[in-house]
């Protein structure tokens, strides 16, 4: 009998491991569809991180500010987490050079690089430096906790950052030199980004 309860377990799990392809999924926005197959490791939602950041107190009212802790908590404990990005050659002129229009998605599966970019984002986040007048996202964090969602515009140009979603909107500054979010990014971005169709 016991042999029998083992081989129903085994036939169960083998049946519920099939993983399929982002093709065969619903895409959420029909003009973005990444082409790549699913993996394993991305079939599964993300578990909450606890990001380590020294903050004095100015920097972390400061980060209160801009980035409140319920927002921080949707992005910690967020079960979806993905950066948007858009990469435009020097000599490509497609559209207007003001609107955001991203060509490559990271859909982060780990904890460890979720971790590393809140980290990296929150430092330079709690640093209130002037920004320049310009504001030309070409980065985007969106981060899903249940059924709440936040996403978080970013110009590394002019240093300015707008949050919006289940906690309304807010902005802020984050460093000019050494930026530790924008190394990341970029860095996991080329590693393991994805370049998706419009």
């Amino acid at each position: 009998m016991r042999r029998l309860h083992i081989a129903f377990f085994c036939l169960l799990f083998v049946g519920c491991g099939k993983v399929g392809s982002v093709a065969e999924l619903p895409a959420a926005n029909s003009a973005v569809v990444p082409v790549i197959s699913a993996t394993v490791e991305e079939m599964f939602p993300l578990s909450p991180v606890v990001p380590v950041v020294e903050l004095n107190a100015k920097q972390l009212k400061y980060l209160n500010q801009s980035v409140s802790p319920p927002v921080r908590e949707i992005l910690e404990k967020s079960e979806s987490f993905e950066v948007l990005a858009e990469f435009r050659e020097s000599s490509e002129i497609d559209g207007d050079p003001l609107t955001f229009t991203p060509n490559r998605v990271l859909n982060v599966s780990s904890e460890k690089d979720k971790k590393s970019i809140l980290e990296a984002f929150f430092h330079d986040a709690s640093r209130e430096d002037p920004p320049a007048v310009c504001f030309y996202p070409r980065h985007l964090i969106r981060a899903t906790y249940g059924e709440k969602t936040v996403e978080i515009d970013i110009c590394f140009s002019c240093s300015r950052f707008f949050v919006d979603g289940a906690y309304g909107k807010t902005e802020g500054t984050i460093v000019r030199t050494d930026r530790r979010s924008e190394r990341i990014l970029i860095e996991l971005l080329k590693e393991k980004g994805v370049t998706i169709t419009r």
